[in-house]
C-alpha cells in the first residue's frame, strides 16, 4: 500500500514541478519544490497560522464558526495527525495549511479546506501548484471532496473552479450566513 507521502512524491514527479531536494530530517519527510516545502502539519503550525492568517480566511473562519457552532482552531489542533494535513512553507514561514477531513456521515467523501497566512496571496502560484498536487495525491482515497465557500467570495470561487471544483448555483443559508457548496468527483 502506498502512503500519502509517497503518493505526493509520485504526483510531484509527474508534473514539471519536480522536487529539487528530498531529505529525511528528524524522521520527517521534507519535499522542496523550487523554494517551497510541503510538510505534514503539526500542532505548532496550526497555532502559528492562526497568528498570521490572512483577513479573508479570518472572515471565512468566523462565518463557519457562527454557522456551525464549531471552534475551527480547536478542531484543527485536535485533528492534526489524525487527518491528512499539510503545511506549505517558504523561508521558514507558513504560507498555508490545508487538508482533507473525514466525515462521519459519508466516509468516502472528504471535506477539503485551505487556510492561508498573510503570505498566501503573494505566493498564490506555488499555493495553487501545491493544492493541485495534494488533490492528485488523494484521488484514490476519496470518491469526492468538497466544502462550502461564502457566497460573497467571488475570487475564492473562481480559484476553486480553476482547481477543478464545481460550484453549486444555489446558495444555502446556514444560521443566516449564505454559502455555496463546491465539490470534485474523484471516482
Amino acid at each position: 500500500k502506498t502512503s500519502a507521502k509517497r503518493k505526493l512524491i509520485l504526483a510531484l514527479a509527474k508534473t514539471h514541478h519536480t522536487p529539487k531536494k528530498s531529505a529525511i530530517c528528524g524522521g520527517t519527510l521534507q519535499l522542496k519544490v523550487v523554494n517551497y516545502f510541503l510538510l505534514p502539519s503539526t500542532h505548532w503550525d496550526v497555532i502559528r497560522l492562526f497568528e498570521t492568517m490572512r483577513p479573508s480566511d479570518v472572515d471565512e473562519i468566523l462565518y463557519s464558526q457562527a454557522a456551525n457552532g464549531i471552534n475551527i482552531k480547536d478542531l484543527l489542533i485536535d485533528r492534526v495527525g489524525k487527518d491528512d494535513y499539510w503545511t506549505i512553507w517558504r523561508n521558514d514561514e507558513i504560507v498555508a495549511l490545508g487538508g482533507i477531513t473525514k466525515t462521519t456521515w459519508t466516509p468516502s467523501i472528504g471535506v477539503i479546506w485551505l487556510l492561508g497566512s498573510d503570505l498566501a496571496d503573494k505566493h498564490w502560484r506555488a499555493m495553487t501548484r501545491a493544492c493541485r498536487t495534494f488533490i492528485l495525491s488523494n484521488k484514490t482515497k476519496w470518491k469526492g471532496i468538497g466544502n462550502h465557500v461564502p457566497s460573497h467570495a467571488a475570487k475564492r470561487q473562481r480559484w476553486l473552479e480553476y482547481l477543478g471544483f464545481d460550484i453549486a448555483n444555489k446558495e444555502a443559508q446556514i444560521s443566516g450566513y449564505k454559502f455555496k457548496s463546491f465539490y470534485m468527483d474523484l471516482s
